[in-house]
């Protein structure tokens, strides 16, 4: 069948139009803000991959600065006193001084006092008399009273009284602690407690390597319940 002109001429109209005004409008302009989103993500995240090994490298910092030191000399001794009155204490320890009066007890304190330990001295003495014992040495003093003072703790008050030692063994590198006034703590809390609160101090002194001396009159507890704190402690004979 033979094409007429004017067949001829349309199909030359058709050739003759632009590719890209075909395609659907409002493609291209999508297109192009899609590639660009692509491309800004791309570098965000290059960027953010770059800063990785500098994140990791402070984290590593932090927790290297929170996490605790090993410390080879933290459970080393000391021996204190002289001659017959001489006596070796492992750092981390507790130590259960069983005597009637507290006279042994305040001698090895004053042996660490005189060796340049950094002490603190719990006890029910007004610590105007301790500082007696020891003129012209610095020792820290907690007094066991109901009366209120900076430098007082209520014998009810053991959480309190935890926190305390704990303040002084964390800012005193091998702090030497006694506790004197067992008998008086006893009177405002049951043994249960006292035995949680000598788990406690068992806890802090072997965690920063102190030395706790305290001083029990045998005959406050049974023998039982006398046993029972022994588990936590050497006895200084």
């Amino acid at each position: 069948m033979a094409i007429s002109s004017h067949h001829w001429a349309s199909m030359r109209t058709v050739a003759s139009i632009p590719t890209n005004s075909l395609k659907a409008p409002g493609l291209e302009p999508l297109s192009q803000k899609l590639s660009g989103f692509l491309c800004q993500s791309l570098m965000t995240l290059n960027a953010v991959l770059n800063q990785v090994p500098l994140l990791i490298g402070m984290v590593l910092i932090l927790l290297d600065a929170l996490m605790p030191k090993h410390d080879p000399d933290r459970f080393s001794s000391i021996t204190v006193g002289t001659g017959k009155s001489e006596n070796t204490f492992d750092f981390g320890r507790i130590y259960l001084i069983l005597e009637e009066r507290v006279e042994k007890a305040f001698r090895i304190t004053q042996d660490f006092v005189y060796s340049h330990s950094a002490v603190l001295c719990i006890s029910r003495m007004h610590p105007d008399l301790l500082a007696e014992k020891w003129p012209g040495q610095k020792v820290s003093k907690i007094w066991l009273s109901e009366r209120f003072g900076m430098d007082s703790v209520a014998p009810s008050q053991l959480s309190r009284l935890s926190q305390r030692i704990a303040d002084f063994v964390t800012r005193n590198k091998k702090a030497v602690v006694l506790v004197d006034g067992m008998e008086y703590l006893s009177l405002f809390n049951d043994f249960l407690r006292l035995q949680q609160f000598f788990e406690q101090l068992n806890d802090l002194v072997m965690e920063h390597g102190a030395i706790l001396l305290v001083a029990v009159d045998p005959r406050l507890f049974d023998p039982r319940s006398l046993a029972r704190l022994r588990r936590y402690a050497e006895i200084v004979s």
